[in-house]
């Protein structure tokens, strides 16, 4: 019994230590570097000294399907020789007849009472179970409206945007026209700049933003898009815990508004 108990106790050593160390993994920073050049999405991911290539994808050439395609390719020539050479002998296939007969319900008599009843309450019941699946989402949403506002808020707090740089060129051959488009740029990107500001409560650093005018020969720069977001995985699992408890709360008022009893239908 002694061995048994110290068995189970150093389970529940090891279990605590590798919770704390999972913990403490969590408290690292996961950061991803984003870049759009030259209309190509780049996409990385990293934790730690791990780098994780999402986009865009290595392509792995598969040999299988190659070979596949290759001996379908010659059937397919195969198939179509015989056919050449059967046409050639004077062989003709006869078409065989596929006509199947179709058994024709009777069709109902117009003016029918009881096939108008049935139409009737089958829309009956279309509109009903639409209204009370509206009725389920509303009720859903309600109670989820608090804890959804308030965590999608604390999760745009907990990420840092750095080295957020725009490179736009605007061309064109009349000074006039490319600078009425640069305008019209720097509006956008000062309106996005604003809008990442309230969305990210100021947690954001900006490298290269400019907006550059090329005309009369003046040489074109690589267009971009790069910035870089890091959050912490333990606060985003310390709001998720947030939500769930506040969905709970939000549970347990309803309930308590109805009388502690649940309405079933």
């Amino acid at each position: 019994m002694k061995v048994f108990l110290d068995i189970i106790k150093w389970l529940f050593t090891a279990v605590g230590w590798l919770l704390l160390l999972i913990l403490f993994l969590l408290i690292f920073p996961v950061r991803a570097d984003i870049l759009l050049e030259d209309a190509v999405f780049h996409l990385d991911i990293r934790y730690l000294f791990l780098k994780l290539n999402i986009l865009p994808a290595k392509e792995k050439k598969d040999e299988k399907k190659e070979e596949e395609k290759e001996e379908q390719e010659e059937l397919v020539k195969k198939e179509e020789a015989a056919d050449e050479a059967a046409s050639t002998a004077g062989e003709e296939k006869e078409p065989e007849d596929k006509t199947e007969t179709i058994d024709q319900e009777p069709l109902p008599e117009p003016g029918d009472p009881g096939k108008d009843d049935a139409e009737d309450y089958k829309t009956e019941r279309k509109v009903k179970s639409v209204s009370d699946t509206i009725s389920k989402i509303v009720t859903i949403i309600r109670r989820i409206e608090q804890p959804a506002y308030w965590t999608v808020r604390m999760l745009l707090r907990a990420v840092h945007i750095k080295d957020f740089s725009v490179v736009v060129c605007v061309t064109g051959e009349d000074p006039a026209s490319v600078g009425f488009r640069s305008g019209l740029q720097w509006s956008f990107i000062g309106s996005f700049m604003s809008l990442i500001n309230r969305l990210f409560a100021k947690h954001v650093s900006y490298g290269e933003v400019t907006v550059l005018p090329c005309f009369n020969m003046v040489k074109e720069r690589k267009e971009k898009l790069s910035c870089s977001i890091s959050t912490q995985p333990i606060i985003v699992l310390l709001i998720a815990l947030g939500f769930g408890l506040g969905y709970l709360i939000e549970l347990i008022k309803d309930l308590m508004s109805r009388g502690g009893k649940k309405n079933v239908k």
